[in-house]
């Protein structure tokens, strides 16, 4: 696996960054929510622990999603 969607992953990554930091494989992931203080708050997170370049941030409502967004992804989770 080297990409997964993380849809409502909120203003915690802990899941992307246990995942990041525990996978010899997972290359990237995209943290999709759809509240704007959330994704800000994710993108320090990602920052400060070092993983923003392995971390995708979109804002967007889930309806909104395009296939395009997602299609290289091998696993979709949803909180």
């Amino acid at each position: 696996i080297e990409q997964i969607a993380f849809i409502g992953s909120g203003p915690l990554p802990l899941t992307s960054i246990t995942l990041l930091r525990e996978s010899r494989t997972l290359k990237k992931i995209i943290n999709i929510d759809c509240d704007h203080t959330a994704i800000e708050l994710s993108k320090s997170l990602a920052r400060y622990n070092e993983l923003d370049n392995k971390m995708e941030f979109v804002e967007c409502l889930v309806e909104a999603l395009t296939a395009e967004q997602i299609e290289n992804c091998q696993i979709v989770l949803l909180a």
